[in-house]
């Protein structure tokens, strides 16, 4: 902006600035809150801030690639190709956390991302 190059129409900066100051306002004023917390949280304390980091991170990606106009259909084809497959790769590796890990315990190795998460632990 400040060398007058403009490549977005009137007004697309501000309205992308205001959606993304507002998602992150969003993400940060419910996640704050549980970095001070002295006690166990629980997905469910977490769900709202989750949703405005999804949505701030979709609006990226869409502003940022497929409403680009310097990219070309193709390559917005490929980035939504490895977005998908990125999802899924990620869902079907954390199934067992996501529907509750159920059989030997070996079978689910690699997801403890975390030194202090205790998905391994007997029961």
């Amino acid at each position: 902006m400040q060398r007058k190059y403009s490549d977005f129409v009137p007004g697309e900066w501000w309205h992308f600035l205001h959606v993304t100051q507002f998602a992150f306002a969003g993400w940060f004023l419910h996640y704050f809150p549980f970095l001070m917390m002295g006690r166990v949280t629980y997905l469910h304390h977490y769900l709202p801030a989750l949703w405005f980091a999804v949505i701030m991170l979709g609006w990226t990606i869409d502003h940022s690639i497929f409403q680009s106009r310097a990219m070309g259909q193709r390559t917005k084809s490929i980035v939504f190709v490895v977005c998908a497959v990125a999802l899924a790769g990620v869902w079907f590796w954390f199934k067992g956390v996501s529907f509750g890990i159920y059989g030997d315990i070996n079978d689910h190795w690699g997801l403890q991302w975390r030194k202090n998460w205790n998905i391994y632990e007997l029961r």
